[in-house]
């Protein structure tokens, strides 16, 4: 007979999912890798090591929605198969149980002939042995001496016969209803071969959900286990970052100092306050703008804390050109963390302010131009890049106005 499952299996509860199809689930997940990718298109200024921890993290948890429903499937799947296994189980011992009820009325039917064959020849042999010539009635008629003799005989002869017949009758009952008993028994067989090559199946059908929903769950387990790992990663990310963040901003700070003191110098050299400013008046620093990240405040993705974006940020392939905003000369040229390789340019006082141009993120070896050089508006001072705390080739651009930073836009024509 075919074995029934030996081993049980449990698998803990899957988390609590909406009930949603695969499509769907589907559907959710590629739109949150979309947005993810979306989000690293928008970060700027945090470390190579931040970022990739977030985004590990924000991967992992795109995967899991999707995990927990291959889980809920696959113990939906093994349920209903050990069900099924269950159910073909019951069939079949109940059919054994019948079977076996058949086989104890075969065999009583049969010790039952065997005693009666027995009788007959105990009968027969008795008769025999107490008279041998006492085979007829005419013989007993014979051998009577008086009549109470004969019929004591009689009597006697009418209840060996009788004894016989019951026994004859009997055997010949049970030898007519074991004919019957052993079609039944033959029925009863075949239906159990086939209940047991069907819980051979069932068996293999429900091993097979079972492996298929402890898979499921280990991958779920495995996924949880990483999402554990890379939420303490992001946020020893986090600390170090806010640590590194700190001297960033005492960097930006002094930045701005020196720009404020720069502007003052400037307008005391152009009392009238210089040219008119005017919307518009600045060139592109890149031929094609694509804008993915605009100035002012955001929360940080990351982070979740409130940050002001001090530059517009312009999508663009790492070696894309990068032009002059403007007539200026070059403040400095160099490489800070977070701004990675940066171009300052002043373009003197305009509308009575001090105005100065930032590129920031050039590639390595992409410098055009250097310190104290003097540029005209739309000449090549770099390449696009990812250096500093960039997720993705593109350019960040600010506008300092008296030593603070402004929206860039504006200046854009």
């Amino acid at each position: 007979m075919a074995s029934a499952l030996v081993c049980a299996v449990t698998l803990s509860a899957a988390p609590a999912v909406a009930k949603k199809d695969r499509d769907e689930l589907e559907q959710e997940r590629e739109a949150n890798l979309s947005r993810i990718e979306e989000i690293g298109k928008q970060l700027e200024g945090v470390t190579d090591q931040l970022s990739e921890a977030y985004f590990e993290l924000e991967r992992t948890r795109a995967e899991l929605p999707l995990a927990e429903a291959r889980v809920t499937e696959a113990q939906d799947v093994y349920v209903k198969a050990k069900r099924e296994h269950d159910t073909v189980a019951e069939d079949l011992a109940e059919a054994e149980a019948l079977r076996a009820g058949i086989q104890e009325e075969i065999a009583a039917a049969e010790q039952r002939s065997t005693q009666a064959k027995q009788a007959l020849g105990e009968i027969a042999r008795v008769t025999m042995m107490q008279d041998p010539l006492a085979q007829s009635d005419f013989m007993l008629l014979l051998g009577a001496t008086s009549l109470e003799e004969l019929d004591a005989s009689f009597i006697a002869a009418d209840a060996v016969a009788r004894s016989l017949a019951e026994s004859l009758r009997l055997a010949q009952e049970d030898a007519a209803t074991n004919k019957n008993r052993e079609a039944r028994l033959a029925a009863v067989g075949e239906e159990i071969a086939a209940l047991e090559a069907e819980l051979q199946a069932a068996v293999t059908v429900a091993e097979a959900a079972r492996d298929e929903a402890e898979q499921a769950q280990a991958a779920l387990q495995g996924l949880e286990s990483q999402q554990a790992n890379q939420a303490q990663q992001l946020e020893n990310q986090k600390a170090e970052y806010e640590q590194q963040e700190k001297k960033i901003q005492e960097r930006q700070a002094l930045v701005e100092s020196d720009l404020k003191a720069l502007a003052d110098a400037e307008k005391a050299l152009a009392p009238d306050g210089g040219p008119p400013l005017s919307p518009g008046m600045f060139g592109r620093p890149l031929t094609q703008l694509v804008l993915t990240s605009p100035f002012g405040p955001r929360i940080h993705p990351i982070l979740g804390t409130q940050r002001i974006h001090t530059g517009a940020d312009f999508s663009a392939g790492c070696g894309t050109p990068i032009y002059a905003a403007a007539n200026g000369r070059v403040i400095d040229t160099y490489f800070q963390s977070a701004w990675g390789n940066r171009t300052e340019i002043s373009h003197g006082v305009i509308g009575g302010k001090s105005i100065v141009t930032t590129y920031n993120h050039q590639m390595n070896g992409g410098f055009q131009v250097s310190k104290g050089q003097e540029v005209t508006k739309g000449q090549l001072i770099g390449y696009v890049g990812t250096t500093g705390w960039s997720t993705g080739c593109h350019l960040h651009f600010e506008v300092y106005e008296d030593g603070s930073p402004v929206n860039p836009v504006p200046y854009i024509s």
